[in-house]
């Protein structure tokens, strides 16, 4: 796993190419420019987007309101993901100064949230877990 550590770091400066959500406001936010390049999404986490002094929306919004708000994202460039612990609390920040917080609504140790590489890679992090990666399993072809 040499260098899965810089996977997310290297999404830094990459684009949002689509946000989307299901009919329970769980988060997808695809990165990346003509190719993809990963894949955040929210497990049964709460998030909210914001800048510093306004919310633009947050899962426990009206889910239109949420589609609408969410057609902004796309074209924000990822600056920077800073995670907290022991919640493992998701800070996503973006080239026009807002950030999308993703925090666990339970501690019973599910998984929260992950980020999907192309190649079959994925960090997933969640309370009361360890935060960690997966790959592909070398024997399948």
């Amino acid at each position: 796993m040499t260098g899965q550590r810089d996977r997310i770091p290297s999404l830094y400066g990459t684009p949002v190419r689509r946000a989307t959500v299901d009919d329970q406001n769980a988060l997808t936010v695809e990165f990346g420019g003509s190719e993809r390049a990963a894949v955040f999404t929210t497990i049964a986490s709460a998030w909210r987007w914001e800048t510093a002094d306004r919310m633009i929306i947050a899962s426990g919004d009206d889910h239109d309101a949420v589609v609408a708000a969410l057609s902004d994202l796309p074209g924000q460039t990822l600056t920077g993901v800073r995670t907290q612990r022991p919640s493992a609390a998701a800070l996503l920040s973006f080239d026009d100064d807002s950030v999308l917080l993703v925090f666990p609504v339970t501690s019973d140790g599910s998984e929260y949230w992950s980020v999907e590489f192309p190649d079959g890679w994925a960090f997933t992090a969640g309370p009361g877990t360890d935060a960690g990666w997966d790959g592909p399993d070398p024997a399948d072809p």
